[in-house]
């Protein structure tokens, strides 16, 4: 059985316009055209369909989603989009939907699995806050001026207050889309029993590779996960990206993960709620959608894919990382935590008093654009403090380390997090830009762009990020222990 990439995105049964759909982005309006083309499909080739509707957006968007199969059998769920610039997930579910519908490689399956895809879990980051702007001609320019993500308080993937999870009712869901993915979850299991697959599509800032972030599973008495691991790298391996990343980067949110021990080159376990809070006492993360889904599936294969949106030529190098390399990282960082610090003044002198009394919270949802975008800039600064002193203490840990001789961080993955941190910190200074005029915003905002000039930035191919998505879930479907296990 073939699975190549070539073979999977030239299927002769695919049309050309529905190939298209894996060139670019697709917004709300898209999704629901090709919805209705989905469905008249599926009848006329008599395949089990339910549409769902899960609700409205905070902001009243729609929440669709599909279901193909006998929702009996083995269920996969396939969800993404949870923030804005994330819109992979849109085209991979519509094409594999069709593949499923039309491509004898794939209509089998159909007999023995069924197929739930909620694709845009947050309609209103991909249009409200500007990230369709950038995603309609993608380059690094527009991406830092238009990027945008939700703060960790009102994060769709991470909304689900840890009191709902332990049966509090009372306890409030601070985004609808949150509540709406939960309940539909949970009905759908009452109804038809647990999923055995759950795969939450990202799409990470830059990187050169995909990485694969396995779900630390609830139940003792499930499948190895270094067998899972290996499965979804065996059919990676023709994939059309340059290599799998040996390890993860440096990052502020997250603790180092702890590696797999067998053969899990690209894969690390996703860190719980508890490391988030442990580097960011501050952080407003709550559960997110694995954790709900672990919590009714403890035996449920769960997968956050994150493709990259850029990609650079500075990346590929595996040779340590000198200190100058990690110097220039800390000095990124350092960048980033003075306009966090500037953010903050402004906001103390004059911003706050445009909110007339409205709390950021209620102006985060606001109808007024001008109060959401000052809700936002308040948000992304309150939950950015202290991101210069965590980077800074990682690297010198790195020093430390390197100084011994018993490990080391490739330069590549030195420069990406370097990168990152001029995105990071270009990206608020943009937000920044569009509500207030201040001369020293101006200053480190040139300051970060020259950084960012020489970095030999280009967007990936979304052709490529829709097969990264296709591989672990065929990689689900085929093995033999999957088969064995649940069908």
């Amino acid at each position: 059985m073939d699975l190549s990439y070539q073979r999977v995105m030239r299927s002769p049964h695919l049309s050309p316009a529905l190939r298209r759909l894996t060139q670019g982005y697709i917004d709300t309006s898209k999704l629901l055209s090709e919805l209705d083309a989905l469905t008249a499909c599926s009848h006329e080739r008599r395949a089990t369909f339910r549409r769902h509707e899960l609700g409205r957006s905070a902001l009243g968007n729609p929440l669709v989603g599909w279901t193909l199969g006998d929702p009996h059998l083995p269920r996969l769920i396939c969800a993404s989009q949870h923030h804005g610039p994330e819109n992979y997930g849109a085209s991979f579910s519509l094409h594999l939907s069709h593949l499923l519908l039309s491509d004898p490689l794939f209509t089998p399956l159909l007999k023995r699995f069924s197929f739930s895809f909620l694709p845009q879990q947050n309609p209103d980051a991909l249009t409200a806050r500007g990230n369709s702007l950038w995603m309609i001609e993608p380059s690094w320019e527009s991406f830092v001026q238009h990027y945008q993500y939700d703060p960790r308080r009102f994060d769709v993937e991470h909304g689900v207050p840890p009191q709902r999870l332990a049966g509090d009712s009372s306890v409030p869901y601070r985004r609808p889309e949150s509540e709406a993915f939960t309940r539909w979850v949970r009905a759908e299991h009452e109804r038809y029993g647990a999923p055995i697959y759950y795969q939450s599509g990202h799409a990470w800032g830059i990187l050169d590779a995909p990485l694969y972030l396995m779900y630390p599973n609830l139940s003792s008495s499930a499948p190895a996960h270094t067998t899972w691991a290996g499965a979804v790298q065996e059919m990676t391996a023709t994939a059309p990206y340059q290599r799998l990343t040996p390890r993860p980067p440096l990052t502020d949110d997250y603790e180092l993960p702890e590696w797999l021990e067998q053969g899990s080159e690209g894969f690390y376990v996703l860190p719980t709620r508890e490391a988030f809070l442990k580097s960011n006492p501050d952080s407003q993360v709550q559960c997110s959608s694995m954790d709900v889904v672990a919590q009714l599936a403890p035996e449920a294969r769960i997968l956050v894919i994150e493709p990259p949106i850029f990609s650079s030529p500075l990346l590929t190098s595996n040779s340590p990382a000198t200190h100058d390399t990690l110097e220039a990282l800390k000095e990124a960082a350092l960048l980033h935590e003075r306009a966090v610090e500037r953010c903050d003044q402004l906001w103390r002198a004059r911003l706050e008093a445009q909110f007339d009394g409205l709390t950021v919270d209620d102006a985060y949802l606001s109808e007024r654009e001008e109060d959401r975008a000052l809700a936002q800039l308040r948000l992304e600064t309150l939950e950015r403090r202290g991101v210069g002193a965590r980077w800074e203490r990682l690297v010198d840990q790195r020093h430390r380390v390197q100084d011994h001789e018993t490990e080391s961080l490739p330069t590549g993955l030195a420069r990406l997090a370097t990168i990152d941190q001029h995105f990071s910190a270009s990206n608020l200074l943009a937000l920044a830009k569009r509500v207030t005029q201040d001369e020293a915003l101006q200053r480190l905002s040139a300051n970060s762009d020259k950084a960012l000039s020489g970095a030999q930035l280009s967007p990936w191919a979304v052709e490529w990020g829709v097969f990264v998505y296709l591989c672990p879930l065929l990689a689900t479907i085929f093995s033999e222990d999957s088969v064995s296990t649940h069908v």
